[in-house]
């Protein structure tokens, strides 16, 4: 991580007995990682503790305080275990929601490279204003089935109530124990919690569900790793057996002999891998019910909402919870990965795919810039806008294009002249990678095979930035392997105002620009024969509903008002290790011939000029303007895109949102 920024600070939000325990052990193996252990969780055990209603609705939880109380009496004959460690003592450091609140927030010691959180929702509920505070903490959810759960939860709580009947007749419903609502805490706490992160914090937050984690475990935490920032190397997916760990983790000593006392979480203390879940999803019994029925809908909304295992390997259907199949634990070596996490330092797993992202985005809506920004991070390979060459192409030679729009024979004839004049500038472009088209006909086919390349030597990732228009009903086109699918937006009414401009120099319009019409009709940029209505939002849909549920989305505006911040969150999210350097780079244009595309369709745009300010630029500069006006000759422009564009603004990075 870039010493100028502040590290990534992860909570994982769970309900217990949904394999956190053993998802924490592998975290606090990972290199750098400084591990809290269920702070807010000891918080909530102190309130119900100290609140004689506790008692009177729930007796037996009287067992389960003195069988805690007896833990902690032995902690004097236990303690060499936590020396030289980092667990605490509750009577010199008493758990509350300000002390848990201030802990989180302090600067992490030398060495540490992030910190993780596991908690149990149940601890922040109804006191989200005791969340910490900063731009650098990520809320990430791990879900599991209901079922399950409640056989676990079952098996858990009759040991804390020290039952010794038929635990089939164990009854964990409501008015038995304090984990399910009642006087202070919330239906689902963790569905709760989802909601509000969703609502205030981010739109869009990590999700991962433990029958997943059991089935899919390398793919499954490298796509965690990728959305949260964390390096991933492949070492990650075993450990040590012993518990060793356990006393370098932050939180509550008391609470920690207790546990190990018991022995109820000695499976995952001891673990040294996540293992396969072969069995069915299980029927409850009538004592079950209860506690499946406070859980199961907001199990399932989150479900939609997780990371799918091999969601980014192109088409791949993968069966939903409860099969459990065990061949789906090899098929991740038969695929590419889409969220290649990073190593530390930068560098690739040379067992795993670099990582290849598609910035999707519409004309003049800051993508040229942000190529650039990306076409100078180390190890990129850029493409500039192949598929878009494949529709130019087929507009071109559609007869139908200069029926429809006459004045598409004026911007046909623009490039002509320029392709013309591309022996006299050839020097220019020597050395590099942009290609002729008369030797390399852009295709459908031609540019999917060129995505799904190996990259050369050196290169760590690649980026595509291209019009969605260009793909736009032809997504079987789309290449397969290791894609990652971005979008960028601008708003609408800024949008239009931009593209008149640039439709006026292409149709060498010299008239009034005020009475230039850009609405349908005109252009065959909007919605007609060959082209959907707003074919962005079209392809983000496409993207949510067959190959990942939460893509990054990134507005143009916050990436001119806050460029550093949007750059690292859209890095993080995409695994591209951040540098601080990256908000800058040089004035020249040189890198254009190193990116690869058509060589024909740069030499017309570099002829016109009229992506002079981004090949030339240095920075991405703030924008001081309010949203303009539109004339009426750009309402119809605005009509076709500013449905779309509100609803995935609602689902974009936001500036400071972690």
């Amino acid at each position: 991580m870039s010493g100028s920024e502040s590290p990534q600070r992860i909570f994982l939000w769970t309900i217990p007995r949904s394999l956190s325990t053993v998802f924490e052990k592998c975290v606090a193996h990972m290199d750098g990682s400084l591990v809290w252990h269920e702070p807010y969780g000891v918080v909530y055990f102190n309130r119900i503790f100290q609140n004689p209603l506790t008692f009177t609705r729930f007796p037996r939880m009287k067992i389960f305080r003195a069988q805690i109380q007896r833990a902690v009496d032995t902690i004097d004959s236990v303690r060499d275990q936590y020396e030289g460690g980092n667990l605490r003592r509750e009577g010199d450091n008493p758990f509350t929601f300000d002390y848990v609140k201030d802990q989180l927030e302090k600067p992490l010691p030398d060495g540490k490279k992030f910190m993780f959180i596991k908690d149990m929702a149940l601890g922040i509920d109804g006191h989200y204003d005791k969340l910490p505070e900063g731009s650098s903490f990520k809320h990430t959810f791990l879900i599991r089935n209901p079922n399950r759960n409640a056989l676990s939860f079952r098996r858990l709580l009759a040991d804390h109530y020290e039952y010794e009947g038929d635990v089939d007749e164990f009854n964990i419903g409501p008015g038995v124990h304090p984990f399910l609502s009642w006087d202070i805490l919330s239906k689902n706490p963790l569905y709760q919690l989802w909601n509000y992160v969703r609502e205030n914090i981010e739109p869009n937050p990590v999700v991962i569900d433990a029958d997943d984690l059991h089935n899919n475990t390398g793919d499954v935490l490298r796509q965690y790793c990728a959305s949260v920032g964390i390096p991933w190397e492949e070492k990650y997916i075993s450990w040590p057996a012993n518990d060793d760990y356990i006393k370098h983790m932050y939180g509550s000593m008391d609470r920690m002999v207790w546990v190990r006392s018991k022995g109820n979480c000695h499976a995952a203390h001891s673990s040294t891998n996540i293992t396969p879940c072969t069995e069915d999803i299980p029927k409850v019994p009538a004592g079950c019910e209860g506690y499946v029925a406070e859980f199961e809908e907001g199990y399932k909304a989150m479900y939609e909402h997780r990371i799918k295992p091999g969601q980014n390997y192109g088409h791949v259907t993968f069966p939903l919870p409860g099969a459990c199949p065990s061949i789906l634990t090899d098929l991740r070596v038969c695929l590419f990965d889409l969220n290649d996490c990073r190593s530390s330092g930068g560098k690739m797993s040379g067992s795993e795919p670099p990582q290849r992202i598609f910035l999707w985005t519409i004309p003049r809506s800051l993508s040229t810039v942000f190529e650039k920004c990306v076409a100078h991070m180390d190890g990129s390979l850029v493409w500039h806008e192949p598929y878009s060459v494949v529709y130019f192409d087929r507009i071109f030679q559609n007869p139908l294009t200069y029926t429809r729009f006459p004045r598409m024979e004026t911007f046909r004839a623009q490039i002509q002249r320029a392709v013309d004049t591309i022996d006299s500038v050839r020097d220019q472009y020597e050395g590099g990678n942009l290609r002729r088209e008369r030797d390399n006909p852009f295709t459908f086919d031609y540019v999917k095979d060129q995505l799904e390349k190996p990259l050369p030597d050196g290169k760590k990732f690649m980026f595509i930035k291209d019009m969605a228009f260009g793909i736009d009903g032809h997504y079987d086109k789309l290449p397969k392997g290791s894609f990652k699918h971005t979008f960028l937006i601008r708003n609408p009414n800024r949008n239009a105002l931009s593209f008149r401009r640039l439709l006026a120099d292409f149709y060498e319009y010299e008239g009034d620009l005020d009475e230039f019409n850009i609405g349908p009709g005109v252009h065959p940029f909007l919605s007609w024969d060959i082209l959907s209505k707003n074919p962005l939002y079209q392809l983000w849909n496409y993207v949510r509903e067959n190959i990942e549920p939460n893509p990054v989305v990134i507005d143009a505006d916050d990436l001119h008002n806050n460029t550093g911040d949007v750059l690292r969150q859209y890095c993080a999210s995409v695994g591209i290790p951040w540098e601080e350097k990256y908000i800058s780079w040089p004035d020249n244009d040189d890198y254009i011939k190193h990116t690869y595309g058509s060589m024909d369709r740069m030499v017309w745009v570099r002829s016109r000029g009229n992506c002079h300010v981004p090949h030339s630029t240095t920075n991405i500069t703030p924008c001081t303007e309010d949203i303009p006006t539109v004339p009426a000759g750009c309402e119809g422009y605005v009509a076709e895109f500013e449905e779309g564009y509100k609803t995935m603004y609602e689902h974009r990075i936001k500036p400071e949102q972690n």
